[in-house]
């Protein structure tokens, strides 16, 4: 008669006991207790732990001495932020000479939030919603600093004192107000686009300084889908990102022949594919402010060039391409600052 072999428990079933083999369970680094589940018992008492954990305390020991991992590999290169900031210490907790400007004002480091009234009230900052999150998300511990711009220009250095569940709390610093907008008031008047097209747009627009989006609606417009509160959040997050102390409005769509009529000062420009004769350069080498309207992705109607034409607007050609509606209001923007804006005097760009 066979015997019938014996069942181990319903968390081994169908794998090797731990008795019938014990020279691969002597080999396992150091096994943990078993778990509630059979699947995520078996992987932790019986799958080799990782050895990155190991690796990375070895190359961070190895950082702080000067020395070689113990493994006889390369010497570990030291951490970028001594080139950066003084004393050597983290981004977040770098010191500062007294006196001395921080060297975090205008570093890609530091995180920056956009807190409309910074400071009116006092050093004390209440962070919570959008902020609160974005903390969170770069792991910003009490102690740490982050930077924090207003509505008035100013970019304050704060210190966070307390995170909590549905509040944060901070302090300011110290108060700088750098001179990064561009001296050219610049309105983009970009025809609506589909989805993420039009979300490029504005987020390209903010980044090269335009003061204001004011979208239009055209009759070849195919994108009539208004999302005003997302575009004025891509501004804002454009905005923090790029360095800039101040957020442009982005406006409600209007129809072309509206804003058309518009008091607008300065340069009033159209960009049409059908213009042949003038090209930027041929445009007053001087100028405060500029408007300039962007078709949509069917272009302007003849008819609709002809009514900006007779309230005072100047059809001019960006390239000797045609451009994508997208890929032309960023040119645009970028031309626009280049000739009477701040990116042909800056000087990253000379």
């Amino acid at each position: 008669m066979r015997s019938t072999p014996i069942r181990s428990s319903c968390r081994s079933r169908g794998r090797t006991s731990r008795a019938t083999e014990p020279d691969a369970w002597l080999s396992s680094p150091d096994p943990s207790p078993p778990c509630a589940g059979a699947s995520t018992w078996w992987w932790r008492t019986c799958s080799p732990r990782p050895s990155w954990p190991r690796r990375a305390r070895s190359r961070a020991r190895s950082a702080r001495t000067g020395g070689s991992s113990s493994r006889g590999s390369s010497p570990s290169s030291s951490p970028p932020w001594p080139l950066l900031f003084p004393g050597g210490a983290s981004p977040r907790r770098a010191p500062g000479p007294a006196g001395a400007r921080s060297p975090w004002f205008g570093s890609l480091e530091v995180l920056r939030l956009f807190v409309p009234g910074a400071g009116a009230e006092g050093p004390r900052l209440r962070l919570t919603g959008t902020h609160l999150r974005h903390l969170r998300a770069h792991r910003v511990c009490p102690g740490e600093r982050f930077l924090v711009f207003d509505d008035r220009g100013a970019e304050h250095e704060a210190r966070l004192e307390r995170l909590g569940g549905r509040l944060a709390e901070a302090t300011i610093l110290a108060t700088h107000r750098p001179l990064r907008e561009s001296p050219l008031d610049l309105v983009l008047a970009p025809a609506l686009l589909k989805g993420a097209k039009m979300d490029l747009v504005i987020e390209k627009a903010i980044e090269l300084g335009v003061r204001r989006v004011a979208p239009v609606v055209s009759r070849h417009a195919v994108g009539l889908g208004v999302r005003l509160e997302r575009w004025r959040r891509i501004a804002v997050a454009a905005a923090e990102q790029c360095g800039r102390t101040s957020v442009p409005p982005v406006d409600a769509p209007l129809p072309l022949a509206e804003l058309v009529r518009a008091p607008w000062s300065g340069l009033r420009l159209i960009a049409w594919e059908g213009e042949r004769d003038v090209p930027l350069a041929a445009l007053p080498a001087r100028t405060d402010a500029v408007v300039i309207l962007i078709g949509p992705e069917g272009g302007f109607a003849a008819e609709e060039v002809a009514a900006a034409r007779a309230h005072g607007f100047r059809s001019v050609r960006l390239a000797p391409r045609v451009l994508r509606a997208e890929t032309a209001a960023i040119a645009a923007a970028a031309l626009c600052q280049h000739r009477w804006g701040d990116l042909s005097t800056a000087p990253a760009v000379r």
